[in-house]
């Protein structure tokens, strides 16, 4: 159901004549009010219960009233509820009844509908709480209350209900009821009796959790929050439905809290008769029949009630209760909000010992307590906490003390740190804890401990750091003053606590005194004064680990109290003044950091002289944590310093040496931070020094090879000699280690004596060390080991080293050249390894030794002793000799003979491997010539013997047994033979005769067919060279083939060439190895070609010679279909030929039946001018198609060719299109739309869309591109609408607007736009056209009459596309006419699309009235009635509407109602409001009477043959001033239109107002206001 309302005023003028003046009143512009329902379920229930709006208009005027009737018996109400209720299974409905009282029927039943109530919930800050904390409950009763019995009766109809949580609300749904009414005889049977019977919700209650405290319908500021209004609250009754005044909401909404502390609505029933209490807002009840009076409420929306939370309040007292200042940072008075059921209370802050308050006094903590009754013990902890109790026993009190106090002020004591460098070391690294101290002094002298007591003490106080500075602040203090004791204020027990890289602090740095940069500061006393020798009172000693503490502290303080002297704040009763010290400046300390010491010692702990680099106790600092020590440097494994040489044990950390050493040469551990981190590095005094001997392998290229298959061996011996050397000296042997290795070192060999202390013998003889059995291992490729180069020198690039003789008593003796190369000349053992000279002790010769490698101690008879030992300055290079397998060519004697080409005799090829397999480079020829001479090839062999059968394989392999016996030998047999130049040019051009230019390679076996025996001799592999730009030679055996009687005998099996033996040659398949699955076919273009030739011989079997070369050759040209079978042909992906035609070749035809002929197709025996074949490369293409939608050929779009086609260019060709396909476009006067594309011959289901086609080519005839464009359906939309439905007559139209709209599957190329014939005469031409659109540049273009008449054709920057739409709006027209006339224009638009025309007509403005087209239904136009100047009279009168020329023409015209609906069902009603001035109003019986209207409908509305019809009369019509709707016309009381018009005759038109109202020179004003209801 729609509703809509038009308000217009009426406005009067009194005075204190009785006379109606006709002068111009104040009339008030119309407002236009359009109400429609809501869309909710009540709204769209009436909106589809046309019966419903239909017989009950009352109920219809407002769209949120609810449907109430009442009806006679039970049974007729129960039917007319179902027919008027869309959905009636929802409803509840309950006949409700006394339970005990008989019933006399009939009786009137009053149908309650279903009720709903929902209740939000908003906490202190505005947001909603959860419904879910909220509990509400009661009990759904019947009851009924008898007024003569007094008699209170009731049952249960859903006990203990819970409401539930609806959308973030708790939602109460009180069901539709049936109440029927009482009838009980009065007294003594006499009347009938008051009696009350209805529904409740009885022991109704609302539970909030405990931590709130109150529940309201106002907020915390006492009012109704505008963010949470009350809703609508309306009573039913039986007069109707009222909506209650916001005293009464208020009055009926607000809740109070019940005894057990949940909440029910303030107010409820009151019958004395019953306990039971219930909100009155939620009942339904009814009374007798007599008295025919019910009641009920219901919501229109939420009502919020507002949560107060419990508080805790914070209360700040002295030890008499009275109120006191609060500390800084704490509120006197503060509220904390409780917000959970298990709250801890947590006071914000650490409560100060003393302070002094806003009033000038000072107070002393004493502690605090919870609730209002202070306790005997006050719990003195300076952050309070506790559990709440929620019994408004929750607030805090604290208490403080007034004392007498002295002020100390603020003071921050700032410490540094310095490390060893003079640098800063970040004071963050260092903690600094300290404790404040309290304390009392009771006793004269205050300076001994046992006076002092604690009174107080804060601990673990962590300094914090501030602009790299440790900081101890010192806040204004209060210390308490009187004439007994002293009190005192200080840091004390400061600790430090330093890195664990740090070994130590001091005051003053490593000099004794104190950096400029970091000066001591003075130090004040109490006077100002400074004060001497401070420094050593802030001296720190270690207190164990990093810990450190003050050194020095005052005796005025506890034992366990550590007093820094200058630190304090002292309020002594001595002199009654503040006492406290000012140091200006920061106290600066200075670190030492802990160090790594390296020691150099012997086996016994003793220290020695260190190796060179390193330094006897290097201190390294340690300066992080973790710290890794890293010793500089490697250490050596034996070092000689002052005539002493020393060898490596190891190395240890810290302070005890371990059994066992650690042994690496570069010392690194992490650090323990325990004194005990000094490296200890343990060397042993040696008599001799490590020695090292390298030796290196030189090729035969002169390069130093990897000796990783070369090895050194030898025994390591100790060697006792005793005597002399006559009769009676002996020797002796030890092993030290048997079978050791030389290391390798780079590209070298190293043997090396160790660092050795060898004990010097006390007799004559001697002790020492070798290194026996001392060999050189090389692997068996190698034939020999020289000290000398291959060109019997010693190699410049690798010297000989120097030689020398140390010895302990004498000089360092350098050998000769000679002597050294005497000793390290090698002599080849019977196991094949090498070695140099070598000698024994001159007693026992089985252990020998070279004797550089020997080092000894002797003991002379004089008594002497001597260290002797040789050195080598640098590595002793031998040079190695490859064995080699040498390559002789031998005829059938044995003889040496001219090798093939590519084949040298003698050729040496290096051994360098073992296990090696020799290869022979390159494949020995069957036959070949040379210096005149034919050979033919019969075998070879291996080694220096030649076997009774030659191995035949042409390319020679074998694996070499390292025996010098390794060498190649191949036997070749000289013979007479014809050579013949199997060779031809081949060309490849593709189609347009361009050279085919990928590289290419032929293969293919030529072989010899014997017919009569079926043999066939494999003799050559095809071979082919590329000359670039696709030509080739193609040749069997390079080229050159040789042939003798012998082969073609051995060819065809022993046999002679006859008819019955003939012999052919042939090259089985000639393949091109390359794939070519691109290309279709290969032809060959005779025209191209030459020498397409067969050549024939005489063939001679009585001779060496095959034929005779004095005989010229026959020649004759091959047949064109011979010719054809040179063609290549696909197998889908190679290209060869199988037709057994190249280099064809056949002996054994006659052509006289007595000589044989030898044929050869293609080549002959002569090299020059061979057969050149040109073949044409016809490649696949992708042929791109143009077609319909149905396959047909089109048409292409620009710069697309139907059929092209596009060569394939590789076996992975890609095609892509040459440019993107259009989206449209137009040819031939058809327009084509991109459909998408496919690949090959079938269409699928699905075409590919995008516009660039690529894809990877098949080559299976499948790889054409065929795009598919549809015929495009051109097609447009055209509207025109002017700027406004009504003007003024004589007045130009702001623009008409044509706006074409492309709806089709094409751009739009081209518009022209004209007027129609129906373009009204009344309307002139345009002068401007006004154009934009899509993809448009806006413009204006000027226009004449005879350009507009003639047809524009409107310029387009660019096609329209499709879905894009054109404006065009029509400037400088001027419309005429008469008042209320319609007037039509008209255009038609062209253009590549069919002809489009569109109208729009305008009204020339009503003289009198304002016309305007609704939205959808409404009010068309409304009259204005104004009544001009009236007078006071003193009885009721009538007044006429005012006459004036600008007002309906002095009443020559009537005024009207027009209104516009769209839908069967419809009515109107009107109303009228009370008229009021500003200060004074007409009586609500003021009455308008507009008479009987006639009433007109139009046909052909708001077109130039628009017809206005009568259809009736309504009754008449008078208003009164009281807001009560008027029904004017009743529903579908007219029919078959949807504009009508209501006439008002202008005399009939009244005003009546009673006697003696209205006040003289008020002007009055009242609003009609016009319903207009519909319906379908």
């Amino acid at each position: 159901m729609k509703q809509t309302k038009w308000q217009r005023l009426a406005t009067i003028g009194l005075c204190s004549s009785l006379v109606i003046n006709a002068f111009s009143g104040v009339t008030a512009v119309a407002e236009t009010i359009t109400i429609e329902s809501s869309p909710t379920v009540a709204s769209s229930v009436k909106e589809e219960t046309t019966k419903a709006s239909t017989e009950t208009s009352e109920a219809t005027t407002e769209t949120s009233r609810e449907v109430m009737k009442e009806q006679e018996t039970e049974e007729s109400v129960k039917q007319e509820v179902v027919k008027e209720k869309e959905e009636p299974k929802e409803k509840v409905e309950q006949d409700i009844v006394a339970p005990s009282i008989n019933k006399i029927s009939p009786r009137a039943t009053v149908i309650f509908p279903e009720s709903i109530f929902q209740i939000g919930f908003v906490d202190e800050k505005g947001a909603f709480v959860a419904p879910e904390n909220v509990s509400i409950k009661y009990d759904y009763i019947n009851w009924e209350q008898n007024a003569y019995s007094n008699r209170f009766t009731s049952s249960i109809i859903t006990p203990n209900v819970e409401v539930p949580n609806v959308n973030g609300l708790k939602q109460i749904v009180l069901p539709a009821a049936n109440i029927a009414q009482t009838n009980y005889p009065g007294p003594n049977g006499t009347g009938i009796q008051n009696a009350y019977r209805g529904t409740a919700p009885a022991n109704f209650s609302i539970s909030i959790p405990k931590y709130y405290e109150n529940l309201s319908l106002y907020d915390q500021s006492g009012n109704i929050s505008p963010a949470y209004p009350l809703p609508i609250v309306k009573q039913r009754n039986k007069s109707g439905i009222f909506a209650l005044d916001l005293d009464a909401m208020k009055f009926y909404l607000n809740v109070k809290k019940k005894d057990d502390g949940t909440y029910t609505n303030t107010i409820e029933n009151n019958f004395k008769t019953t306990t039971l209490r219930w909100p009155i807002i939620m009942e339904r009840w009814v009374d007798s029949v007599a008295m025919g009076t019910h009641y009920s409420y219901y919501s229109e929306g939420p009502v919020y009630y507002h949560l107060t939370n419990r508080k805790v309040t914070e209360s700040f007292k002295d030890t008499a209760g009275a109120t006191i200042p609060a500390p800084t940072g704490f509120t006197q008075g503060k509220q904390t909000s409780i917000t959970s059921n298990n709250y801890t209370f947590k006071q914000a802050g650490t409560l100060p010992e003393t302070y002094k308050a806003s009033n000038g006094k000072t107070y002393k903590f004493k502690g605090w307590y919870k609730g209002k009754t202070k306790p005997n013990t006050l719990t003195t902890t300076k952050a309070p906490s506790y559990a709440v109790t929620y019994d408004d026993n929750d607030d805090l009190n604290v208490v403080y003390e007034e004392i007498k106090v002295l002020e100390f002020p603020s003071r921050t004591y700032q410490f540094g740190f310095v490390d060893e460098s003079g640098k800063r070391v970040d004071a963050s690294t260092i903690d600094l804890t300290y404790d404040n101290w309290y304390g009392i002094g009771t006793e004269p002298p205050n300076n001994i401990p046992s006076a002092w007591a604690t009174t107080k003490i804060e601990t673990g106080i962590k300094a914090n750091t501030k602009n790299n500075l440790k900081e101890i602040i010192y806040p204004v203090q209060y210390l308490e003053t009187n004439s007994n004791d002293s009190f005192q204020f200080s840091a004390v027990n400061l600790r430090y606590q330093l890195p664990r890289i740090y070994k130590s602090i001091s005051i003053q740095n490593q000099q004794g005194g104190f950096d400029a940069a970091y000066p001591y500061p003075s130090i004040l006393n109490p006077s100002g004064a400074e004060i001497n020798n401070t420094p050593q009172y802030f001296e720190l000693k270690n207190n164990g680990g990093q810990e450190f503490v003050f050194n020095r502290t005052t005796a005025a303080a506890p034992e366990n109290v550590q007093l820094p002297f200058y630190l304090r704040y002292v309020s002594s009763f001595l002199t009654g003044k503040a006492m406290y010290y000012t140091i200006q400046g920061p106290i600066y300390y200075y670190l030492t950091n802990r160090r790594v010491t390296e020691n150099f010692v012997d086996a016994n702990g003793t220290k020695i002289t260190p190796p060179t680099g390193f330094t006897q106790g290097k201190q390294t600092v340690i300066n992080s944590d973790p710290y890794t020590f890293k010793q500089s440097g490697t250490l050596p494994d034996t070092y000689t310093t002052g005539g002493k040489t020393y060898k490596f044990k190891g190395w240890y950390k810290g302070k005890t040496k371990p059994n066992t050493l650690t042994t690496t040469k570069a010392p690194s551990y992490a650090v323990t931070y325990d004194d005990n981190d000094d490296l200890n590095v343990v060397y042993e005094e040696v008599n001799f020094p490590e020695t090292t001997y390298q030796f290196g392998f030189v090729n035969e290229a002169g390069q130093l090879v990897n000796p990783d298959d070369i090895n050194l061996t030898y025994d390591y011996k100790s060697i006792v000699y005793r005597g002399t050397g006559a009769a009676g000296s002996t020797v002796s042997f030890g092993t030290i280690a048997n079978n050791q290795s030389g290391v390798k070192v780079g590209n070298l060999r190293q043997v090396t004596l160790p660092a050795k202390n060898i004990a010097q013998p006390t007799v004559v003889g001697w002790n020492g060390e070798a290194f026996a059995n001392f060999s050189i291992n090389l692997p068996k490729y190698y034939k020999s080991l020289n000290l000398y180069d291959k060109t019997g020198k010693i190699d410049p690039k690798y010297p000989l080293p120097v030689k020398t003789t140390v010895s302990s008593v004498s000089n360092d003796t350098v050998q000769p050249e000679a002597n050294v190369i005497a000793e390290l000349t090698l002599t080849q053992r019977a196991d094949g390894s090498f070695t140099p000279r070598e000698t024994y002790s001159g007693i026992d010769s089985s252990v020998r030794y070279p004797p550089f490698l020997r080092r000894a101690v002797s003991y002379s008879s004089s008594g002497s002793i001597t260290a002797l030992y040789q050195t080598i300055s640098g590595p002793v290079y031998y040079h190695l000799t490859n064995r080699k397998v040498t390559e002789n060519f031998v005829n059938t004697s044995g003889a040496k003979i001219t090798p093939p080409t590519g084949f040298t005799q003698g050729k040496q090829t290096v051994i360098n491997s073992d296990p090696y397999t020799f290869k022979q480079s390159g494949t020995l020829p069957d036959t070949y010539t040379t210096g005149g001479k034919t050979y033919k090839f019969k075998g070879w062999y291996k080694g220096k013997t030649k076997p009774s059968t030659l191995t035949t394989t042409k390319a020679p392999s074998y694996a070499v047994i390292y025996d010098d016996n390794d060498d190649l030998n191949v036997v070749y047999e000289e013979e007479t033979v014809t050579m013949l130049y199997p060779t031809m040019n081949v060309n490849f051009v593709d189609e347009k005769g361009v050279g085919f230019t990928p590289a290419l390679t032929f293969s293919g076996k030529y072989y010899a067919q014997s017919t009569s025996a079926s043999l066939r001799t494999d003799l050559y592999d095809v071979t082919s060279k590329n000359n670039g730009n696709g030509q080739y030679t193609i040749s069997v055996n390079n080229g050159s083939m040789p042939l003798s009687q012998e082969l073609l005998k051995k060819y065809n099996n022993g046999q002679p060439i006859g008819i019955t033996s003939r012999l052919q040659f042939n090259v089985d398949k000639l393949t091109i190895d390359q794939q070519l699955k691109y290309v279709d076919s290969i032809q060959v273009d005779t025209a191209q070609s030459r020498n397409l030739k067969s050549y024939r011989h005489e063939h001679m079997t009585d001779n060496s010679l095959i034929f005779d070369p004095n005989v010229p050759q026959s020649e004759a040209d091959l047949r064109s279909e011979y010719v054809d079978l040179f063609r290549f042909n696909s197998d889908g992906t190679y290209f060869s030929n199988a037709s057994n035609r190249f280099f064809n070749m056949h002996l054994g035809y006659s052509s006289t039946g007595v000589n044989y002929l030898l044929v050869m197709i293609l080549f002959n025996a002569n090299p020059v001018n061979p057969t050149k074949l040109v073949y044409t490369v016809t490649r696949k293409q992708v042929t791109e198609n143009f077609v319909d939608t149905n396959g047909t050929k089109i048409t292409p779009p620009t710069g697309f060719t139907q059929g092209n086609q596009i060569p394939m260019t590789s076996n992975t060709f890609k095609y892509t299109s040459a440019r993107a396909l259009p989206a449209s476009y137009s040819v031939g006067g058809k327009t084509y739309i991109f459909q998408g594309w496919y690949k090959g011959k079938t269409k699928p289901s699905t075409l590919t869309t995008s516009t660039t086609p690529t894809y990877n080519t098949t080559f299976d005839g499948n790889d054409d591109m065929t795009a598919v464009y549809k015929e495009a359906n051109i097609s447009a939309n055209l509207t025109m609408r002017g700027a406004v439905d009504v003007i003024d007559n004589g007045a130009a139209m702001e623009y008409w607007e044509v706006l074409l709209k492309n709806t089709g599957e094409a751009p739009l190329t081209s518009v022209k736009i004209k007027p129609t014939t129906d373009w009204a005469a009344g309307i002139s031409t345009p002068t401007e056209l006004f154009i934009l659109g899509t993809g448009q540049n806006t413009k204006v273009r000027p226009i004449t009459k005879e350009q507009w008449e003639a047809g524009f054709e409107i310029p387009l920057d660019s096609s329209l596309p499709v879905g894009g739409q054109l404006t065009i709006n029509l400037l400088g027209t001027k419309v005429t006419g008469q008042p209320n006339q319609v007037l039509k224009v008209a255009v038609e638009v062209t253009g590549n699309f069919n002809k489009l025309t569109a109208s729009d007509t305008v009204r020339i403005k009503d003289l009198d009235q304002e016309t305007k087209e609704p939205t959808g239904e409404g009010f068309i136009s409304v009259p204005t009635f104004n009544f001009g100047q009236v007078g006071v009279a003193g009885s009721t009168q009538q007044h006429g509407l005012k006459k004036a020329a600008d007002y309906y023409g002095n009443g020559t015209r009537n005024p009207y109602l027009r209104i516009k609906k769209t839908q069967p069902n419809w009515s109107l009603t009107a109303q009228l409001s009370q008229p009021k001035s500003a200060t004074d109003s007409l009586p609500t019986a003021t009455r308008l009477l507009l008479g009987a209207a006639p009433v007109s409908s139009f046909s052909n509305y708001n077109q130039p043959t628009e017809l206005k019809n009568a259809v009736g009369t309504t009754s008449a019509i008078s208003l009164n001033a009281n807001n009560t709707a008027t029904r004017i016309i009743a529903n579908q009381q007219f029919t078959g239109s949807n504009i009508y018009q209501l006439d008002f005759t202008f005399n009939n038109v009244k005003l009546e107002v009673p006697a003696n109202q209205g006040v003289k020179g008020q002007q009055y004003q009242a609003a009609i206001t016009w319903n207009l209801v519909t319906g379908p």
